[in-house]
């Protein structure tokens, strides 16, 4: 009688447990949608400018994963390398960027989002360090979509413009980064998994050699409208890391600079 009460509630209590970490999920991805829009309201209406980039120079600027939490270089003086450093006073706390279904939590989140623009990993030599999280940000972000042979072109200011998308973050969703050669990798645990290796500058994530076809996981994204929705892992277009501004020229495959999934509604 034992043997067969717990056969039917361990697979129960499972979906119990997968379901309230998907409701903390978008709970933070709303907290992170509600931060910079109160930020935009202190700021003319502006955004914080994306730390997804690479050069001090917007001349020779490019772009990496819009996952990217503290930046190598700021684009120029008066611009801040991390995330923190503009969004530190709108939340309350950093487990808000976070995902819970990452396999673990990242343990350099806390010391670099406290340390902002001066984080430096103790763990390597002296100099300025990266950092990547779980929740990729879109906001003032380029990247180029091959279906559409045309950028994205995320806002740069919360009452958006003509061809801006009204995509603010989603879950950590992506495929053939570096990090996880010809694999898709999230934040959100695949049937078949495993784990990426955590480093100094990423987090560990859940990855899989599944075809895109087989993957059942629903990723969340929230809008500038504050609202926060999954999305099929199969309703989705690709922006891939663009090496120009505009984010009209992506980064040659072979480099495997990563190509993020949003949402399809994302892309218009």
């Amino acid at each position: 009688m034992i043997s067969l009460l717990l056969s039917i509630l361990v697979p129960s209590l499972g979906k119990v447990r997968r379901h309230a970490r998907a409701l903390h999920s978008r709970s933070n991805l709303r907290e992170i949608a509600r931060a910079v829009n109160v930020y935009a309201v202190d700021n003319n209406d502006w955004y914080p400018p994306s730390v997804a980039t690479n050069g001090p120079d917007v001349r020779f600027l490019s772009w990496t994963m819009p996952n990217r939490l503290v930046a190598v270089d700021a684009q120029g003086p008066r611009v801040h390398r991390s995330i923190s450093a503009y969004l530190g006073p709108y939340v309350g706390d950093v487990e808000v960027m976070q995902c819970p279904n990452a396999p673990r939590r990242f343990r350099y989140l806390q010391d670099a989002w406290d340390q902002g623009d001066a984080w430096d990993n103790p763990d390597n030599g002296p100099g300025p360090d990266e950092l990547r999280g779980s929740y990729c940000m879109f906001w003032d972000y380029r990247g180029y979509m091959p279906e559409f042979d045309r950028a994205f072109r995320g806002a740069e200011k919360s009452a958006g413009q003509a061809g801006d998308s009204t995509l603010l973050a989603t879950d950590y969703f992506a495929f053939d980064h570096r990090r996880h050669p010809n694999a898709y990798a999230s934040c959100e645990k695949f049937a078949a998994s495993d784990r990426t290796i955590e480093s100094s500058f990423y987090p560990s994530y859940w990855q899989t050699d599944e075809p895109l076809t087989s993957i059942r996981i629903r990723p969340a994204a929230a809008y500038i409208d504050g609202h926060v929705e999954p999305f099929d892992a199969k309703d989705i277009v690709e922006v891939k890391v663009a090496k120009t501004a505009d984010g009209r020229v992506p980064f040659a495959d072979q480099l495997q600079a990563g190509t993020v999934l949003i949402p399809r509604q994302a892309s218009r």
